[in-house]
């Protein structure tokens, strides 16, 4: 954000804690998803010609990219996240503004094939935890708009930030005794009918390969209430005291068809056996 932008953004929140209106969420500059390719090389300006066709990316005077410091905005988000009180919180607000921004920087329009570079300053983690609070508890409709914002990334991009969206749905469903099955079900049925559905499986000939690509391992292992480690394997994140309220999930789980025997048994089991 430019000093003169942030300048007016300051000047607003002071007004609206004076009694003013309540400013909008700062909008982000647009920001490309960031495909896998091969050597690019780059113009006097910066970019290769590639990257400059049909980029959305913003560019100042001088051909550089301006981008939001979404490591910082992260940082804000995750402090927001700690909030217990709901009265407090503005997940609504916060995925109204930039629910759309997220899913253009990860591919949304994008062929289904398509390949991207993930994102490692902690935006993608932060967001769709705040995503999974609105999914959790908004009306049909919204339900069904912000998910599918979310079930129609390229499937790259979909096994990287649904887990993100699983395990959140997750803490909120099992560590609140009052939470109705009711969502939690419809949302577990969407992942894994759009996992089913990945082009990925259209390659895999032996479902009793010991191997799953790693594209795909933490998002399968999730939707089984599993952490999957490459190195030692997988864990159950269910502790014994939520037990009792697993049985209206497990019916849907990846069907097992679509999975290797071992790495299916051995999830299960530690699902079903963590209590």
């Amino acid at each position: 954000m430019s000093p003169e932008r942030t300048a007016r953004a300051v000047v607003a929140e002071v007004a609206w804690l004076d009694g003013e209106v309540e400013p909008d969420w700062p909008a982000f500059p647009a920001e490309a998803p960031r495909r896998r390719r091969g050597i690019r090389v780059p113009t006097t300006q910066g970019a290769s010609e590639d990257e400059r066709e049909d980029d959305p990316s913003e560019y100042d005077r001088h051909g550089g990219v301006v981008r939001a410091d979404t490591r910082i905005a992260a940082k804000w988000l995750g402090v927001h996240d700690a909030l217990s009180d709901r009265a407090m919180r503005w997940d609504g607000e916060i995925v109204a503004a930039y629910a759309p921004w997220t899913a253009d920087r990860n591919g949304a329009g994008q062929d289904n094939s398509t390949r991207t570079e993930a994102w490692h300053d902690g935006w993608n983690d932060a967001f769709y935890s705040h995503l999974a609070h609105v999914l959790m508890e908004a009306p049909e409709d919204r339900f069904a708009q912000e998910l599918t914002r979310v079930t129609s990334l390229p499937d790259d991009a979909f096994a990287r930030v649904a887990p993100l969206i699983a395990r959140a749905a997750d803490v909120l469903y099992f560590n609140d005794c009052t939470c109705p099955a009711g969502r939690a079900v419809s949302l577990r049925r969407r992942l894994v009918e759009r996992t089913a559905a990945m082009r990925s499986w259209q390659y895999d000939h032996d479902p009793g390969a010991l191997s799953i690509d790693l594209d795909r391992r933490d998002l399968i292992a999730t939707l089984l209430f599993n952490y999957a480690n490459p190195l030692s394997g997988t864990r159950s994140y269910l502790v014994p005291h939520v037990a009792d309220r697993i049985d209206p999930l497990l019916g849907k789980a990846p069907p097992r068809a679509v999975l290797p025997q071992w790495f299916f048994s051995s999830a299960m089991m530690r699902s079903m056996t963590s209590g």
